[in-house]
């Protein structure tokens, strides 16, 4: 019984400022997540190419394939991009 109580004490001790901060934390982190996924419109933008070159092309390159985020929503990593485009240059 003293367990259920020392738990119940420490579960207590959080305050509302801290779980709001907890809350801030993971908002931004998930928010930062998805400024790394972008449409098939900002990723043929950022390569130069228009969103059907970019879908053949992906069809083709296994390093631009697509991520499957919902329901035959697609995005493209930022950081997949880069180095595509990075490797191009080579």
């Amino acid at each position: 019984m003293r367990e259920v109580v020392d738990s119940v004490a420490e579960f207590q001790e959080v305050s509302l400022a801290d779980v709001v901060h907890e809350l801030r934390q993971l908002r931004a982190a998930v928010t930062s997540q998805q400024a790394e996924l972008l449409t098939g419109k900002q990723a043929a933008k950022f390569l130069g190419i228009s969103v059907a070159s970019l879908y053949r092309l992906a069809a083709s390159t296994p390093a631009l394939r697509a991520v499957t985020v919902g329901q035959g929503a697609k995005r493209w990593r930022r950081a997949d991009l880069q180095k595509y485009v990075s490797e191009l240059r080579k």
